[in-house]
Formats: structure tokens, C-alpha cells, sequence
């Protein structure tokens, strides 16, 4: 309706999603699943006229920053291989989608870039990966 506009849109559904990921540490699995599909659904919730794709990076790199950090919290591998999926898949998609439609597919190669960044220091540990246990 156009009563807010949509970069508060935007990230007003980017902070429900990852409050959603946070509260799941507390309340279980069903809200982690929900936080996941909700953050990473704000993007193609938002219409805007000029959409800017460093936006988008920023947004995913968030997003799967936080399902990395619930994940390593609570030990579960599910949420963690949902944002290895989903954070590159999300830089990919919707570009190809028209959605965002002047994206320079540089900053997507630099999104996944900066994803795999994340995965690596998230998943990594001194004594071998966080869901293999001594």
C-alpha cells in the first residue's frame, strides 16, 4: 500500500527473520526453520524501483552469518547445510529472476566469495569441524 517505504520494508523483514533465527536457541527447530525461510524471503518480498545489489550481499552475508552462529549453538548440522544452501542459491536466483535487474554479477561472485568466507571460519574449528565430536 505504500505506507512505508521499501528499504524499511526491507529491513524491518530482515530483522524479523533474524530475531526469529535468535529466539529459535531458546524455542527449538520449527522457529529456526521458520527465521531461515522468512530472512532469506525478504529480498523477494520488497519491490523497489532501483533495487541495489550490495544490499542484497549484505543481507545474505547477514543472514547466513546468523544461521551459521544458531547452528554452531544448538549442534544442528541441518540449519547450518540450509544456509550453505541457501545463502549462494538466494545471490544466484534472484538476479536470474529479473528481479534485481541492473545486478552486477560481480557482486554476486563477491557475495559467494565472502559466503564461503563465513562457511569456512564457521564450520572450522582447531580440532576439526563443530559437528564431529571428540
Amino acid at each position: 500500500y505504500g505506507f512505508i517505504g521499501p528499504a524499511i520494508a526491507f529491513i524491518g523483514l530482515t530483522v524479523i527473520g533474524l530475531a526469529s533465527l535468535l529466539l529459535s536457541a531458546i524455542h527449538g527447530p520449527k522457529l529456526a526453520a521458520l527465521g531461515v525461510l522468512g530472512a532469506y524471503a525478504a529480498p523477494a518480498l520488497v519491490s523497489s524501483e532501483e533495487p541495489i545489489a550490495i544490499a542484497l550481499a549484505g543481507h545474505v552475508l547477514v543472514v547466513t552469518a546468523s544461521i551459521f552462529a544458531i547452528a554452531r549453538l544448538r549442534q544442528w548440522i541441518w540449519l547450518a547445510f540450509a544456509g550453505m544452501a541457501a545463502g549462494p542459491a538466494i545471490v544466484v536466483v534472484l538476479p536470474a529472476l529479473s528481479l534485481f535487474q541492473a545486478v552486477a554479477w560481480t557482486t554476486a561472485v563477491l557475495a559467494i566469495l565472502a559466503f564461503a568466507l563465513v562457511a569456512a571460519v564457521s564450520l572450522g574449528t582447531r580440532t576439526g569441524p563443530w559437528f564431529v565430536r571428540n
